[in-house]
């Protein structure tokens, strides 16, 4: 286990490659809501100095599955594993973890504005 809680996430081996499988909890998110953020992190452009783990497609092609956990069903999705430390409690890395994590909001907030702006441009004059 890689992370506890809500969203557990458990680091996964196989042929010598590593993944992280997130289990997302049971009720909060729709299947719906899971499928846009997976297609966010597959879709947005890297950006220097910090990185977003991509999720992996299924072999038929499926962002995500369902996967049985603690007698109940749960959305699962398949991402490369990072490499990571855990973030202590000094205020350096708080402020190292704030600064990635508005970094990368304002790259998917520029993603979803762009693709909300796509059809214009594709429309005939």
């Amino acid at each position: 286990m890689v992370v506890p809680g809500v969203n557990r996430t458990d680091r996964l081996a196989a042929g010598g490659e590593v993944y992280d499988l997130r289990l997302y909890r049971p009720v909060g998110r729709s299947p719906a809501e899971i499928a846009f953020v997976l297609r966010l992190l597959r879709e947005a452009r890297p950006i220097p100095g910090i990185d977003a783990a991509r999720p992996i497609r299924t072999v038929d092609g499926a962002d995500r599955l369902q996967v049985p956990f603690g007698g109940v069903g749960r959305t699962a999705g398949l991402f490369e594993a990072l490499e990571r430390r855990p973030i202590t409690k000094d205020p350096e890395d708080a402020a190292l973890f704030g600064s990635a994590l508005a970094t990368l909001h304002r790259a998917l907030d520029h993603l979803l504005r762009s693709r909300h702006r796509r059809p214009a441009f594709d429309e005939a004059p």
